[in-house]
């Protein structure tokens, strides 16, 4: 049996009882929508209404097993009322292939290993790449082939850090760092080789086995 205790939390009582039902101080209001099995202790909640307010109406809940399906989300911190911004609505993880660009063109991949973990509109990059050949790259350089386009407003850069780097060709003591623009799905290489600040990582900079490793935080439009 499933359960609403006073109408904001759900928990899963017993898995072999096909019920689901709302309380309040205890006492059962109504059972709640069409159950339908999905499987062992699973119910269906759909579209179903106490004195005519809907619940879950045209896009329904799950409890299946252990899992509560949401597809419209969950208000979090804000009551009993929806709110967008305390909105949770979206989260993935997954793997994707990284690529060292200049735009243009990518060099000859050796080794390009990533993952991905989007909470909301928060995306951060765990990934590294070590190309085998330069081929045709030229002038500034980008991690590039991002899962996620970045949000388009202006002023929402995300960062991307290198916490290992092998074959570059800068001067000791110089550090190699990105910023994500917007719009866009790659991160701009920098090299930290002035007193005054940081200057895009250039081509002439990498040899033929360049690779690093880098985690990288940026934020989507949704």
């Amino acid at each position: 049996m499933a359960q609403i205790d006073s109408l904001t939390q759900v928990g899963l009582i017993n898995a072999t009882d096909l019920a689901l039902i709302i309380r309040a101080g205890g006492n059962v209001l109504a059972t709640v929508g069409t159950m339908a099995a999905q499987g062992s202790g699973a119910v269906d909640i759909n579209g179903g209404a106490i004195d005519g307010t809907p619940i879950g109406a045209n896009t329904p809940a799950y409890i299946t097993g252990t899992r509560v399906i949401a597809s419209e989300g969950i208000t979090l911190g804000n009551g009993t009322t929806y709110a967008a911004a305390n909105t949770l609505d979206d989260y993935e993880e997954g793997s994707w292939t990284p690529s060292l660009s200049d735009g243009t063109t990518t060099g000859t991949s050796g080794l390009a290993l990533a993952t991905y973990v989007k909470v909301g509109r928060l995306v951060t990059l765990h990934g590294r790449i070590i190309i085998s050949s330069k081929g045709s790259l030229s002038g500034s350089l980008l991690v590039a082939s991002f899962p996620f386009t970045s949000a388009s407003s202006a002023g929402r850069f995300g960062s991307l850090s290198v916490v290992q780097c092998e074959a570059a060709n800068i001067t000791a003591g110089e550090n190699i760092s990105g910023f994500v623009p917007a719009s866009s799905t790659s991160a701009a290489l920098q090299v930290y080789n002035a007193g005054t600040g940081t200057a895009a990582l250039d081509t002439a900079e990498v040899t033929a086995d360049f690779g690093i490793i880098f985690i990288c935080t940026y934020e989507t439009d949704a």
